[in-house]
């Protein structure tokens, strides 16, 4: 139910050529996708010419990484550009709800931050006799483990029982 590492997102790109004229050398990029993507579908004559009301439809992967289930979401925004008739430049921003807009698409990830935390006792039978006494210790180990899917920081093990001394340092991350 959550997104995992190297789970993907599929990009749709719907170019189309709401002009009056038709645009020429069109490219699709988007840097977070690698750069130039391919034509899948809409260009059935192949003459590289994005006719008036022509549609082509673009589409590529995004595989998820730890940085962006850290984060809890993926912002990516791709150019179109092309040349109109009289050799001008023309480009567009992607939007992700309408074409009058160059709102980057932010797609919001599930992120599971949990940790647990065990906590095991062994008794020292400082006298060796067998039997638990006052004044006897016990030692305890912690293990903290990671059972979430985001990289925890700064983690730190706190036990109020009186008595226990705690040795190490922070975990940094984990």
């Amino acid at each position: 139910g959550c997104s995992d590492l190297g789970e993907t997102i599929t990009y749709t790109f719907t170019v189309t050529n709401e002009g009056n004229t038709a645009i020429y050398a069109v490219i699709l990029e988007d840097p977070l996708l690698g750069g130039v993507i391919n034509l899948t579908s809409g260009d059935d004559d192949s003459d590289g010419e994005l006719d008036v009301n022509e549609t082509w439809v673009y589409t590529s992967n995004y595989n998820i990484t730890q940085s962006d289930i850290n984060i809890g979401f993926v912002t990516n925004q791709a150019t179109v550009s092309g040349v109109d008739f009289n050799g001008a430049d023309i480009s567009d921003l992607s939007d992700d709800n309408s074409i009058n807009e160059d709102d980057a698409t932010e797609t919001r990830i599930c992120n599971n931050a949990s940790i647990s935390l065990e906590k095991v006792g062994i008794f020292n039978d400082d006298n060796g006799d067998s039997l638990p006494q006052v004044g006897e210790t016990v030692s305890y180990t912690f293990m903290v483990h990671n059972i979430g899917s985001e990289t925890l920081y700064n983690i730190v093990i706190n036990d109020p029982m009186a008595g226990v001394e705690m040795q190490g340092s922070m975990i940094p991350s984990l």
